[in-house]
């Protein structure tokens, strides 16, 4: 049954692709412009534990997706851009002897923008949606709507970014989501199984300025960030400050902190320091750890952010809140055709002041580029608890095909 619906899908798939592609060309007919797409199916089985592998136990997806992207020069000194990147997902789920179909329409980026030059200052700004991250990419990483200003100058960059979330398109958990927002009762889903659900309408505000040479080549962001949510009260008021640069020859350090505060009732905090040393040109090798405070430690109350973002991998979503996580990790590159890596993980949950649970993971990751357009890529990851039964270890692998064009 499986190969029937993936042979479908892609059918669907490339009648979408001539549509899409021919509405881009004509659109952008009168324009300097580039355009291109890719066409990728992914399988991914789940294993909860290699006890009793049964078939209410397994689960497995196979998504396919078509991306179509362009790029547009609108006046004749190539000052001003539209970007525009549309995403369709048709997918098959199965879980507990169950499945079911999910499909997904949206635009990943749809943006205006412009630069220009006035002297040593460079002033830019873009408009609409577009992926926008804080310092440490922790509070903050996610689509978002609205307008994002910068002025740099040689010592110093200043930046601003207001949005809206309430317009983007959010599916449920047993689909797929553009985005993954907390809220007030954790992780935001919704029920709706509708081809557009919209997200929880949040108003998010960004200030940051960044010192790219404060001392040698080393660089300190300083940012602030609010969220403001429209419907309850749950506003929330994040401090920033990230230092990275080189401690030696091909060695280099990257240090963040985050304060964060609900409604300004608590103060909770989240740290990371990592390293990361290249022994040759095509080896990396990483090393650090994060913390993520958890409640009645010290003064500090329950970190969370803003995106929901996954900690560690247990197959039930952990947020980055109340954990500590030491690390390292082992890249290898072969020129532009092959990429490998693996990471390794050390989890100490602990959500008061106490720690409840430790285990290990192991994630690895392969990139083979077969040709210029064409690229295999496979991640394969296990979850083990430490100190409890084989059970609770937790297996699972996604395999990815690409096709650009």
């Amino acid at each position: 049954m499986i190969p029937v619906r993936f042979s479908c899908s892609i059918n669907s798939l490339k009648k979408l692709a001539v549509l899409v592609c021919s509405v881009l060309v004509l659109c952008s007919a009168s324009f300097a412009s580039e355009w291109g797409g890719l066409v990728s199916s992914r399988f991914s089985p789940v294993i909860p534990s290699f006890a009793e592998i049964t078939g209410d136990s397994l689960s497995f997806q196979q998504s396919n997706d078509i991306y179509v992207w362009m790029n547009s020069a609108i006046n004749t000194k190539k000052t001003l851009f539209f970007d525009v990147e549309l995403k369709y997902e048709f997918g098959w789920n199965y879980a507990s002897s169950k499945e079911s179909f999910f499909h997904f329409l949206d635009a990943d980026l749809l943006k205006f923008s412009g630069q220009t030059e006035i002297g040593e200052t460079s002033l830019s700004f873009a408009l609409g949606r577009f992926p926008v991250s804080d310092s440490t990419g922790v509070v903050f990483s996610q689509l978002s709507d609205g307008i994002l200003a910068t002025a740099e100058w040689p010592l110093v960059t200043l930046s601003g970014y207001a949005g809206y979330t309430g317009l983007l398109n959010m599916l449920d958990s047993s689909g797929a989501s553009n985005v993954s927002m907390i809220g007030k009762d954790g992780a935001v889903e919704t029920s709706s199984l509708s081809f557009y659900a919209p997200a929880h309408p949040y108003i998010p505000v960004n200030l940051s300025v960044q010192f790219p040479a404060v001392f040698g080549n080393h660089t300190l962001s300083l940012q602030t960030n609010a969220f403001f949510d429209t419907k309850d009260d749950f506003n929330r008021y994040y401090a920033n400050l990230l230092m990275t640069g080189p401690l030696a020859n091909s060695f280099y350090y990257t240090a963040a902190t985050t304060f964060g505060s609900v409604n300004f009732l608590n103060v909770a905090n989240y740290t990371s320091l990592n390293f990361v040393l290249f022994p040759s040109a095509n080896v990396a090798v990483t090393f650090g750890g994060e913390y993520a405070s958890g409640d009645g430690q010290l003064f500090f109350s329950k970190f969370t952010g803003f995106t929901s973002r996954v900690a560690y991998n247990s197959f039930q979503q952990p947020q980055t809140s109340g954990i500590i996580i030491p690390m390292a990790g082992v890249t290898f590159t072969a020129g532009e055709s092959f990429y490998t890596g693996i990471t390794g993980k050390f989890v100490m949950v602990m959500p008061g002041t106490t720690i409840e649970k430790t285990a290990a993971e192991v994630a690895t990751d392969l990139i083979y580029n077969l040709f210029s357009d064409l690229q295999l890529g496979l991640n394969v990851n296990w979850y083990f608890p430490v100190g409890e039964s084989e059970d609770s270890q937790k297996f699972s692998a996604s395999l990815n095909v690409g096709l650009s064009f």
